[in-house]
Order: structure tokens, then C-alpha cells, then sequence
């Protein structure tokens, strides 16, 4: 089973995004944050190291949102709350804050419903959605 992290960072009506280079089905499109989960590590550890790897910004407190998964592989995903509008430092993939009401044309096409279902507060959390 391989599991991975994704994470949306928030403030007010911004989401903070990443525009991806990989992988290749991703590449040139806008994502959350996230990566795959390492040896050793909880999905919160690695959704932690993650946003500070990618972001160059530390951010420790996340929430459990969802958990999505087919056989073979689970994602995990996370919402954090930002208390200002951070200046990311891009790695090599740039995060960059977006209206969240106005997602880009340019985005993973599932952020369109994972967005919103992660952030609506009225939902037993964590969600579980599971493909067969």
C-alpha cells in the first residue's frame, strides 16, 4: 500500500496552491501540497514536512479532512489555517495563493470537489471515500 499526503492551506477566501512538474500527469497544473508518505511516519508528520519542503514555510497544525483511496494506494488529505498571507519560497514548484471560489481553469480537475468537501465544516471528519 503506497499512501500519500495533500494538503490546503487557507486564509479567508485565499487556498494555496502548487503549480506541479511532477509528476508527468500533473505537470504544469495547480495541486495541493503534498507528497508520499516516508517510513516511520504518520500522515500528519509527513503532511508537516511536506508543506515545508515545498512551501519553504513551516506550518505544524493540520486538520484531517479526508482519506481517498483505490487497492493498492490511500491519500490523505489535510486543511490548515493560516494566520497571515505567507510569501512561499519556491523549491521547485511555486505555491502561490488563489481565490478559492475561483479555482484556475488550470487546476487538477478532482480539486474542484475535494476543495470544497474539504472545507465544509459541516462534514464528520475525516471523510472516507473509497474506490473499488
Amino acid at each position: 500500500m503506497i499512501e500519500y499526503v495533500c494538503g490546503f492551506l487557507v486564509r479567508d477566501d485565499l487556498i494555496a496552491l502548487i503549480r506541479k512538474v511532477k509528476p508527468k500527469w500533473q505537470a504544469g497544473k495547480l495541486n495541493g501540497v503534498g507528497g508520499k508518505i516516508e517510513p516511520g511516519e504518520t500522515p500528519m508528520q509527513a503532511m508537516s514536512r511536506e508543506w515545508l519542503e515545498e512551501s519553504g514555510v513551516p506550518h505544524e497544525s493540520w486538520e484531517h479532512a479526508a482519506t481517498i483511496g483505490k487497492p493498492g494506494w490511500l491519500v490523505h488529505f489535510f486543511v490548515g489555517r493560516a494566520e497571515q498571507l505567507h510569501t512561499f519560497k519556491a523549491a521547485v514548484e511555486q505555491v502561490t495563493w488563489y481565490f478559492r471560489e475561483e479555482l484556475p481553469a488550470d487546476v487538477i480537475p478532482n480539486l474542484r470537489w475535494l476543495v470544497p468537501m474539504c472545507l465544509d465544516e459541516e462534514l464528520e471528519r475525516p471523510v472516507q471515500v473509497r474506490y473499488r
